[in-house]
């Protein structure tokens, strides 16, 4: 067990004031940065589970790799669907559409299965190890395929949920990944409190997402006029224009077939008409919001603001960013 969680909670106080002094954010910042990295190392070392699961998303952004400054605090997780699919089943096989889709809502179902039956109890068991007697994890009343973590919270939030959500899906692809390095903004700062200051975690390779959030990027221009933007989406924009302004993008346009095989995926596993994934390709992608929900997505970047902590774009800056690459990925 590290140090840290052996001090009092007086003591971890001081020492998340101190860090969010020291970094310029606020202290329930760091001390859920924190608690997304503990349970992070939870899932990877110490869960039964462990060889299960993949770490992908805007958190792996920030995190593993380091190209992002926004305070990601939800944890995207691939599970290996071999844990819920029989051996002798491929999701892969050739299905109709409506064949494919109720498949789809197979696997989903068997996942929410395994997560109430077995995942949540093992992890609440695994945790009173550590933290002390409790009901640290619950699938959310809203969504089966998220797991809360109702870490020991000693600040009141702003801006924040009051959990860390596991956001854990079946239907994704595993590959490429890779081992990375983690750490939390307070090992950083107080190493000499962590037996081990970083932990390795098997995360999805970079380009892999860069690709990915294109594709997401091409849902928003496609986005239909009749339906709202969900919340959060802006993420996204800024995530690319962070991508797109660093080692990230040169290294991803060196493996520009991953954007093939993300569209493939999304096809089967994901199909959305309205998306219009067939046009996903590197001669016809297109990155910038559709008209009617710009206003919207504008509004959503402006709430993000707070979960940025550092350098934040302005909107009009990302959206010519990302029409100069539009035109970059259709000269490929």
């Amino acid at each position: 067990m590290n140090r840290f969680l052996k001090l009092s909670g007086e003591e971890k106080r001081e020492v998340f004031q101190a860090v969010s002094l020291s970094m310029g954010l606020r202290p329930d910042i760091v001390e859920k940065d924190y608690w997304v990295c503990f349970m992070l190392h939870h899932l990877f070392h110490d869960c039964k589970y462990k060889d299960a699961f993949v770490f992908k998303g805007g958190t792996s952004l920030s995190k593993a790799y380091h190209v992002i400054e926004r305070f990601s605090e939800d944890i995207d997780i691939i599970l290996d669907w071999r844990k819920i699919v029989p051996a002798d089943e491929d999701p892969w096989n050739d299905r109709s559409k409506t064949k494919q889709d109720q498949y789809n809502k197979l696997v989903n179902a068997r996942a929410a299965e395994f997560y109430a039956s077995d995942l949540v109890p093992c992890l609440n068991s695994e945790l009173e190890e550590i933290l002390g007697s409790g009901q640290w994890v619950a699938v959310d009343e809203n969504d089966e395929m998220v797991i809360n973590f109702y870490y020991p919270q000693l600040f009141e939030v702003e801006y924040l949920r009051d959990k860390v959500r596991l956001e854990i899906g079946p239907l994704a692809e595993w590959l490429p990944s890779h081992v990375t390095d983690i750490q939390s903004f307070v090992s950083e700062k107080y190493p000499q409190l962590f037996a081990r200051k970083v932990t390795e975690i098997l995360t999805i390779d970079v380009e892999r997402t860069f690709w990915e959030k294109l594709t997401i990027l091409h849902k928003m221009a496609n986005f239909p006029a009749n339906k709202n933007l969900p919340p959060r989406y802006a993420r996204h924009l800024y995530d690319v224009y962070c991508m797109m302004n660093s080692p990230v993008k040169e290294q991803a346009f060196a493996r520009k077939e991953l954007l093939e095989k993300d569209v493939i995926f999304k096809q089967k596993f994901y199909y959305a008409k309205s998306a219009h994934y067939e046009t996903a390709t590197l001669k016809e992608i297109s990155l910038i919001p559709a008209d009617h929900i710009m206003d919207a997505v504008k509004q959503d970047y402006a709430a993000m603001k707070n979960m940025i902590y550092g350098d934040y774009p302005g909107f009009e800056t990302i959206i010519e960013q990302l029409k100069e690459l539009e035109m970059e990925v259709h000269n490929l």
